[in-house]
């Protein structure tokens, strides 16, 4: 027994001396991301040539793809940021790539201005610039740009004095860049573009990107803006602690109105591609008539249920949150059970959509009649949960093989290897 005692106190001894687990656990997590971006990218190129992909951005299965660039840009902010050399690295190529280069040249590929000669595109639907319905927004976002990169080349000409980081000033000069030509491009150009021809779901893919590269580096802002507050305090003093404080809230609500901004964009071109001519959506006739039939279109009893399963994975999304809470020591391990929970959960309802009824009205008013099966209904209920499953599978799985791969390629040319084997 005292054997296997040494034994694995040598073994825990030689992993941690061979393998830097927050290091590599920056560098798999950044790859990773990067990789997302990277993918999201070849996908808009790939369909803005030869239309290929149209599944993926056309229907509502691209959500998955920016669900896991939500759930990775989130997990490296929050476990790669102490690792100040490899994060750095993901905030200077993000805004150079994603904020710059692709905002830049997407908008001059995709996008031309309106002209009155051609009011409809190519599936005869109305071109309206995409400020048309938030004139004033491009105006919001300079008033809080203009005083955020003053405060920002503030810091970064600090920085050449004593800079907590020697990538610090880099990061800086790149991020001021980068909101000054997002704010510029926007305000100057986006909004008053509409989409080329047939490209209006590829401009709604695009500024989904956009969105996505501004949820990353909001929550990057939550994380790391208070990291050089003493920096700040030690180089300007004591007094500007307030003007510190007032850039952190600064740079969090720029990133926050960018993201909902051009989200709020890409979903107004994807409304406009999808469902009815724009002018259709102010006939009165058509108005009247959905209005009488209302009773008809909307059942309250799926309105319910709809609102229950909100409820439930607010819930179990909490639930998940407590029991990560064991990592800063704030709960026991009881909170294990919660995860066991969410998975007996899910189970449960995958096996309800994929073996429960459903009633399908014969008549108006009528849900009493033909129980069919959801798999033999039109429902993407079962089609999202499984790309879901399958893509925090995926995510799980090569998260793993990664982190063996590093730990099997630095513990293998070590000479104690055949003791921690045996």
């Amino acid at each position: 027994m005292a054997n296997d005692k040494v034994l694995f106190s040598s073994s825990d001894n030689i992993s941690s001396e061979i393998l830097d687990v927050s290091f590599a656990n920056a560098v798999v997590l950044v790859t990773l991301s990067s990789f997302v971006y990277s993918s999201a990218c070849i996908v808009l190129f790939v369909y803005c040539q030869w239309r290929a992909f149209q599944y993926i951005v056309e229907t509502r299965f691209g959500i998955v793809v920016f669900f896991l660039g939500v759930l990775l840009t989130t997990i490296t902010t929050l476990s790669s940021c102490e690792e100040k050399t490899v994060y750095a690295v993901y905030r200077l190529a993000m805004p150079a790539g994603c904020g710059i280069v692709l905002l830049v040249v997407g908008c001059a590929v995709l996008f031309q201005s309106a002209t009155p000669s051609r009011p409809l595109d190519d599936y005869d639907y109305e071109r309206l610039p995409l400020g048309h319905q938030r004139g004033s927004i491009g105006i919001i976002i300079w008033v809080i740009t203009v005083p955020l990169s003053v405060l920002e080349l503030l810091f970064a000409i600090g920085a050449a004095k004593k800079a907590p980081h020697f990538t610090y000033a880099a990061v800086r000069y790149t991020a001021l860049v980068q909101k000054i030509v997002q704010a510029g491009v926007y305000n100057f150009t986006l909004r008053h573009k509409v989409a080329k021809g047939d490209l209006c779901m590829a401009c709604s893919w695009l500024l989904k990107i956009i969105s996505l590269f501004n949820f990353a580096f909001w929550i990057d802002s939550i994380v790391t803006s208070n990291h050089d507050n003493e920096w700040v305090v030690h180089l300007f003093g004591q007094g500007f602690s307030i003007v510190k404080a007032a850039y952190n809230a600064l740079v969090t609500d720029y990133r926050l109105l960018c993201c909902l901004v051009f989200l709020e964009h890409a979903l107004e071109l994807t409304e406009v591609r999808r469902n009815c001519h724009v002018q259709e959506r102010f006939d009165q006739e058509a108005s009247e008539v959905l209005m009488q039939d209302s009773h008809i279109s909307v059942n309250v009893k799926i309105s319910q249920f709809s609102g229950y399963g909100y409820v439930l994975g607010l819930v179990l999304a909490a639930t998940q949150v407590v029991a990560g809470l064991q990592y800063v020591h704030f709960v026991g391990k009881w909170a294990n059970i919660f995860p066991t929970i969410a998975s007996l959960i899910v189970i449960i309802f995958g096996l309800l959509l994929l073996f429960g009824n459903v009633s399908i009205p014969v008549n108006d008013g009528d849900f009493s009649n033909h129980n069919n099966k959801w798999r033999e209904t039109e429902s993407k209920a079962i089609d999202v949960m499984v790309c879901f499953m399958g893509t925090i599978g995926s995510f799980f799985w090569v998260l793993k093989a990664s982190y063996c791969g590093l730990w099997a390629s630095k513990i293998s040319n070590n000479h104690e290897l055949h003791d921690y084997l045996t």
